[in-house]
């Protein structure tokens, strides 16, 4: 990945000429400066950021890649009733350590905020926000590239959905995987239909028996809102009452104290 970057050669300094800089697939840095001699410059009082670019900055972001592509062990946990939290692994004391997120979204994007980043680390503030926005746009618009492969706008209402997924956490594969559940409607679905059936834990099998009793895009956003516990109900139940058009709202008493829904057509039969 190329791009330009400032070269500041005072720590103080708030502007520098740019050049290119090259973060290669191995995670080696290319710059027009030979480091070694910066280095032995260094020593003698000199300066230039790309130093600390190579040695402090860019490791930084590497460790924070997971986030960036939004691999599952690192994504964020529901919290309480509307919270988010990181995994313990990813949370950095005195920044995020026990700390709820109001939105999905913004426990998402920290782990690579450069206040996350910056914390305990000597890169420069300036450095680490302006190469990370580089390397999270490079992952967005790949992101981006998987979906026009994937063919997966025909399970969104919007292009736009492609990216404000992302920002929860969703990745294009997830998107195309967690549609296939939903396979059985005819047209797109929401996006609260990926971020519930991505962060409840629901079982996909599960979800695509019960939508069949009445394939559409509200029902589908409905049941990957459900608790963990129905998914250990009869699915052929759930899916009885709604192919009789049971109103969502009363579906989960019908199911707990409407008994069996074959009742249904006895009663029809008798009136």
């Amino acid at each position: 990945m190329a791009f330009e970057l400032e070269c500041r050669l005072d720590p103080r300094a708030v502007k520098g000429e740019r050049h290119e800089v090259v973060i290669h697939a191995d995670w080696t840095v290319t710059t027009p400066h030979d480091l070694d001699s910066e280095r032995v410059a260094a020593a003698f009082g000199g300066y230039t950021s790309c130093v600390p670019l190579v040695d402090a900055t860019v490791p930084a972001i590497r460790d924070a890649m997971p986030s960036i592509r939004r691999q599952h062990d690192v994504a964020p946990r529901r919290f309480g009733a509307r919270g988010w939290r990181l995994p313990a692994a990813v949370q950095k004391p005195g920044c995020c350590e026990k700390v709820t997120f109001r939105t999905l979204a913004e426990a998402s994007s920290h782990p690579y905020h450069v206040a996350h980043l910056s914390r305990g680390c000597p890169a420069p503030v300036w450095q680490l926000r302006e190469v990370v926005a580089h390397v999270a746009e490079h992952w967005r618009d790949a992101n981006r590239e998987r979906a026009s492969a994937l063919g997966i706008q025909r399970y969104l209402s919007d292009t736009a959905a492609i990216d404000a997924l992302w920002d929860h956490g969703i990745a294009a594969d997830d998107i195309n995987r967690l549609a296939q559940a939903a396979s059985v409607i005819d047209g797109p679905l929401p996006r609260a239909y990926f971020i519930g059936a991505r962060y409840n834990r629901v079982d996909l099998e599960w979800v695509g028996q019960v939508i069949l009793g009445r394939p559409t895009p509200d029902v589908a956003e409905w049941v990957v809102s459900l608790p963990g516990s129905t998914q250990r109900t009869d699915p052929q139940r759930w899916r009885a009452w709604l192919s009789y058009g049971v109103p969502l709202s009363q579906l989960r008493s019908a199911v707990d104290v409407g008994g069996d829904p074959a009742i249904v057509p006895q009663i029809v039969r008798v009136t």
